[in-house]
């Protein structure tokens, strides 16, 4: 009788255990598995614009978009959308006169250094790079836009959700996540025109 008695109370006792140790456990899968979940659905976001920067990149490079790229952003903007309906989608494009300018962004613009003394003088003939009509230190972005035939153009897309999973209030994340997706291409040759940056001599606007 008292064995019995010891052995149904033992039972209790590992029962209560496990309740706790459910307890204590659940929590934390639960957040592991929302997390994962979450950074799952960022990384498709993620796949599919940069499916859709790519094919409005390759369009971009036609000579029928060469003046307005309005139709390629509503592109853009509209594949995303039937996915993410409220998504923000930001869409930017920067110029280059070659690939190379494109990984010289924070370059100093080239100048004619007429007394050698190895710094810009004001006067000096210099590649206007960034398209702005003075000369830069730093030369920051490519010129706006799509710019002209043979230029080199960096795409960038962003688009802006909220997340689906309530996980993110449990461990500070954002209420939104951002996904951007990025594609540079080359402007086919569609004009004559010379490509590559503009060379300005005398004063600047400096």
């Amino acid at each position: 009788m008292i064995k019995a008695m010891k052995h149904w109370r033992l039972i209790a006792e590992t029962r209560a255990v496990a309740a706790v140790e459910f307890a204590i456990a659940m929590p934390i899968f639960l957040i592991a598995s929302m997390g994962i979940l979450d950074l799952s659905y960022e990384q498709y976001a993620g796949s599919v614009l940069q499916g859709v920067v790519e094919k409005a990149a390759r369009d971009g490079t036609l000579e029928s978009f060469s003046g307005d790229q309005a139709d390629l952003d509503a592109y853009i903007t509209k594949k995303i959308r039937e996915v993410w309906p409220g998504a923000k989608v930001d869409v930017k494009r920067e110029a280059f006169a070659s690939f190379k300018d494109r990984g010289k962004r924070n370059k100093a613009e080239k100048f004619v250094d007429l007394d050698s003394d190895g710094k810009y003088d004001k006067g000096e003939c210099f590649e206007d790079v960034n398209g702005n009509g003075k000369y830069d230190k730093n030369r920051g972005k490519g010129k706006s836009g799509n710019g002209s035939a043979n230029d080199v153009v960096l795409l960038t897309a962003t688009i802006t959700m909220d997340r689906i999973f309530p996980g993110w209030q449990l461990i500070g994340q954002p209420k939104e996540a951002e996904v951007v997706a990025t594609m540079t291409l080359q402007n086919q040759p569609f004009t004559d025109a010379a490509s590559g940056p503009k060379m300005i001599c005398g004063d600047d606007d400096d």
